[in-house]
């Protein structure tokens, strides 16, 4: 029989590759020899000890040796892996024997490349039974074969990336697990794969995700896909987990499942919460603060001001009532202070034990435990809690109040009172709840304080115009009324000699003393500048009193001016004023001197007005100054210059003021 051999496209040989006659491949019939030159695998023939008796031309190409090369080489020296020896050797010794054989074996080519084939080996014999060859016919595979490593080379990244995936990973059938990896099994709360697989994932799903994870498994079922979801997740001992999950449709053993990612996010859920916590007690703190202030700018009476505080607190911790207790520290019971029920500021009840027994609070061990502690004190049942007392146990059961809160005011790390926060039914104090309550008790203890201050500040302005006025009662009509005094002994001399011209001039300088002295009482009251500033300087304003009241006297005044004079400011001049007429005033009503300078120096740093006199002196006692002297020292403190008085029995007494120039005493 004619085989045809040109339905079939002929491999392209190059001349190399091209084999010469093979007797193997012709003894039996003509049509092996055309398959043994168009076979698309390679076919040769083997002795029992390897070597080639003859190879067909697709063999000689995958091999990249010539003809020549193969034929009588032994293949296990010029083609096989060492790792195949062994195998060959077993096929060629069982074809020896009769056995057909099926192989897998690999060649280096002659450029250095390796060629898996797979293939067969049959044992040829003569008529006479003798062993001739061994045929084999090898496919290659190494295409095949690349992508099977390149499969298990994924396969095996795959299974190294979920076994050591931080995220849980699990595989189900129809709800049933198949596979979980080692961070699944910690999550679920196992120790071993074992105890989860074949349970169902519903097991560990907590009953407020129960619908949404149902419908995702309908989905899944369907061929869909499960988006990413928050789902919260319930171990085997009980934890509950907060969960982000996805999961997508594959192929496992075989079968349609779903691959399950899981990514604990309880952690990041609890620092979440604790971010709004904290934003939550910022923004009560600041929006507490913010109103303080406003509050405060507007000036609102106390209880009002206090009552707006308390209603804040109760706003945003959501209180049934919010009350303020301060300790009477003389009697040691509660006053009440304020209270705010929503936006009543009045909303105290009189039937409230602590006001109908102000003394009570000493046998609710949850104030004693606030009052001695100074920390906030939670009852979360008044039913139950030992420590509420059975008159407010009562009391709050018949306002329907559940639990309680109490913060402790404090000042300088005394407690001064507490603020009682009152609830319904609700969750567990939270501890920022705690944190912010303790922060809006400060500011309400805060308005407390400014209140007070305010108060004091008050009194404080009061004492002060008093001494102002003092002051200048001290600075004018006393000292007014000494240079009267001094004019009318003049008279009496003056009449007591007969000289009458002199003793009405002596009657007409005390007659304008004393009209100058009214003026300026008159201004005192109305805090004015003094009458003989508007005419000048205080320069020539205390030359003009000090002349005008030792007029027509024995007493020889002098005056000297060094340097050039500023302009200075206001209070300065007045003050130099009337501590220049308190010298005066004193030398003549104490030391009866000769002799009276007044000497002003003026530099670029400071200002230094001297006043000096040889009177009789005075000891010095800085306790017992008298109020003239005390004058001079508020007045030099309020300009931020220093005081010297020096004086001693009958060497005189010199009074020195120096002020040192600043921005502000420079107009």
């Amino acid at each position: 029989m004619k085989l045809d051999i040109t339905t079939s496209e002929p491999r392209k040989l190059s001349p190399a590759s091209r084999a010469g006659p093979c007797p193997q491949a012709e003894d039996d019939d003509s049509a092996a020899k055309y398959l043994y030159e168009l076979s698309r695998d390679a076919i040769l023939f083997l002795d029992r000890t390897g070597k080639i008796l003859c190879i067909n031309p697709c063999g000689i190409q995958l091999s990249g040796y010539s003809a020549e090369e193969l034929r009588g080489a032994n293949i296990f020296d010029l083609l096989l892996l060492p790792e195949d020896h062994s195998a060959v050797r077993q096929m060629l010794q069982d074809a020896v024997k009769g056995r057909a054989r099926e192989c897998e074996v690999r060649w280096r080519t002659n450029d250095g490349a390796i060629v898996h084939f797979a293939g067969a080996s049959v044992p040829r014999f003569s008529a006479s039974g003798e062993f001739l060859s061994t045929l084999c016919t090898l496919r290659d595979v190494t295409e095949g074969k690349r992508a099977e490593e390149a499969l298990r080379e994924s396969e095996e990244r795959y299974r190294v990336l979920v076994e050591f995936s931080p995220n849980s990973i699990c595989v189900h059938r129809d709800g049933k697990l198949l596979y979980v990896n080692p961070a699944g099994v910690r999550l679920f709360g196992a120790t071993d794969l074992a105890e989860l697989v074949g349970r169902s994932v519903l097991d560990f799903i907590h009953p407020d995700s129960l619908p949404v994870v149902r419908e995702r498994l309908r989905r899944l079922r369907e061929g869909g896909t499960a988006p990413l979801i928050e789902e919260r997740f319930v171990t085997l001992n009980g934890d509950v987990r907060d969960v982000e999950v996805t999961a997508i449709p594959i192929t496992y053993e075989n079968g349609p499942a779903a691959q399950v990612i899981i990514r604990d996010i309880t952690e990041r859920k609890q620092a979440e919460e604790k971010l709004r916590a904290s934003e939550q007690v910022a923004r009560g703190q600041v929006e507490a603060l913010t109103y303080s202030l406003d509050v405060l700018a507007t000036a609102p009476a106390p209880d009002k001001f206090l009552g707006q505080m308390l209603s804040t607190i109760g706003r945003l911790l959501k209180a049934q009532s919010v009350i303020l207790w301060l300790l009477d520290e003389a009697n040691d019971s509660l006053v009440l202070r304020a209270a705010a029920q929503g936006t009543n500021f009045a909303a105290a009840d009189p039937a409230h034990p602590f006001i109908r027994n102000p003394l009570l609070w000493k046998k609710d061990k949850v104030l004693q435990e606030t009052v001695f502690t100074g920390a906030p004190v939670i009852c979360e049942d008044v039913e139950d809690d030992p420590r509420v007392s059975s008159a407010i146990r009562e009391y709050f059961k018949s306002k329907g109040t559940k639990k309680y809160l109490t913060i402790p005011t404090l000042v300088g790390g005394r407690v001064k009172g507490f603020i009682g926060i009152r609830h319904e039914a609700r969750p567990r104090y939270r501890p920022e709840e705690i944190e912010l309550a303790q922060a809006l008790a400060h500011q309400a203890m805060l308005a407390i304080q400014l209140n007070e201050f305010a108060e004091q500040s008050r009194q404080a302005a009061i004492l002060e115009e008093r001494n102002r006025m003092a002051r200048d009662i001290h600075d004018t009509l006393a000292q007014g009324f000494t240079g009267v005094i001094v004019q009318l002994e003049a008279v009496e001399d003056a009449i007591a000699c007969c000289r009458r011209k002199e003793a009405n001039e002596h009657l007409r300088r005390a007659s304008e003393l004393a009209r100058q002295s009214l003026n300026e009482a008159r201004r005192s009251v109305h805090a004015l500048r003094p009458q003989a500033l508007q005419r000048g300087n205080f320069w020539e304003a205390l030359k003009g009193i000090v002349k005008n009241t030792t007029a027509g006297t024995t007493l020889h005044t002098r005056f000297e001016l060094r340097g050039k004079l500023r302009e200075l400011p206001l209070v300065w001049e007045e003050n130099l004023l009337h501590i220049g007429q308190e010298a005066l005033t004193n030398a003549l009503k104490y030391a009866r001197p000769r002799n009276f300078e007044t000497r002003l120096i003026c530099n670029t740093k400071e200002l230094r007005l001297e006043l000096r006199d040889d009177g009789g002196g005075f000891k010095i006692n800085g306790r017992h100054d008298g109020f003239g002297l005390a004058g001079m020292r508020e007045r030099v403190e309020q300009m931020g210059g220093q005081l010297k008085v020096t004086s001693s029995r009958g060497k005189g007494t010199k009074v020195i003021v120096t002020l040192p120039y600043n921005h502000e005493s420079v107009l």
